[in-house]
């Protein structure tokens, strides 16, 4: 009961806490999708793709 007044409480334009890890600033995304679009063109082309430390 306590969570969802205080989840109504808060404004929909208040950003996200910082406390979330998970969450990429806009440099870190852009390199994330620069490695996965590199990825996914090394599988087209039959290159082989290994994980670091496997």
């Amino acid at each position: 009961m306590v969570a969802e007044s205080e989840s109504r409480d808060r404004r929909p334009e208040e950003p996200a806490r910082a406390d979330d890890k998970r969450a990429l600033d806009a440099s870190q995304e852009l390199f994330c999708r620069d490695i996965a679009a590199r990825v996914r063109r090394w599988v087209a082309e039959g290159r082989p793709v290994r994980r670091k430390g496997a």
